[in-house]
C-alpha cells in the first residue's frame, strides 16, 4: 500500500461520498466540495485502487489547528507507517498542535476508529449533525500524538505521485 498525493479533489470527493452528511451535500450539488478549502491524501492498495482517504479541512494556522475526516472501504490499510505519514502531515508539515475529528454519536465504528488513532473525546455538540443527531468532538494534541504507537512507527511508506 502507498499514499496518494496531488489528487486532493478526487480523494475529498471519494471520502465525501462515504460520509452520510457530506454525501447528502454532494447529491444536492455534484460540483460542491463538501469540505471547502482542503487538502486530502489517499491510500492505494497494491492494484492502485483507492481504499481509504483523509481530508484535512478547517485549517487555522494562527490557532495551529485542523479538522480531519476519514473514510475507508476496508480496515486493511491501517499500517503503522501509513498512519504515521498521514498524521505527520498535520503535525510536521502544517505545524499544527491540534487535530480534531467530529463523529456522529451513533456511529460506533467511526468513534472506535478515531479513538484507536489516539483521539480523545472532548465533548458533545447536541444536534450537531441536525435534529436528534449529536456530534462527538474528538481532539488529538501534538504531545498526545507523540505518545501513540502510531507515531513511533519506524517503517516508511512509498509515495505515489
Amino acid at each position: 500500500m502507498k499514499l496518494l498525493y496531488g489528487h486532493a479533489e478526487e480523494v475529498a470527493a471519494w471520502v465525501g461520498w462515504r460520509i452520510p452528511l457530506t454525501a447528502k451535500r454532494l447529491e444536492r450539488n455534484r460540483t460542491l466540495n463538501p469540505f471547502g478549502l482542503c487538502q486530502a491524501i489517499g491510500v492505494l492498495d497494491r492494484n492502485n485502487v483507492l481504499i481509504a482517504g483523509v481530508v484535512y479541512h478547517n485549517w487555522d494556522p494562527d490557532c495551529q489547528s485542523i479538522e480531519l475526516s476519514f473514510a475507508a472501504d476496508t480496515p486493511k490499510w491501517l499500517h503503522p507507517s501509513l498512519i504515521r505519514d498521514l498524521m505527520g502531515y498535520v503535525y510536521d508539515t502544517l505545524g499544527c498542535n491540534r487535530a480534531m475529528a467530529v463523529v456522529e454519536m451513533t456511529n460506533a465504528p467511526s468513534r472506535t476508529f478515531v479513538e484507536r488513532f489516539g483521539f480523545r473525546r472532548e465533548g458533545v455538540a447536541t444536534d450537531g449533525f441536525g435534529p436528534g443527531k449529536n456530534a462527538v468532538i474528538y481532539r488529538l494534541l501534538k504531545r498526545e500524538w507523540q505518545q501513540t504507537r502510531w507515531a513511533r512507527a519506524s517503517l516508511r511508506t512509498s509515495i505515489a505521485a
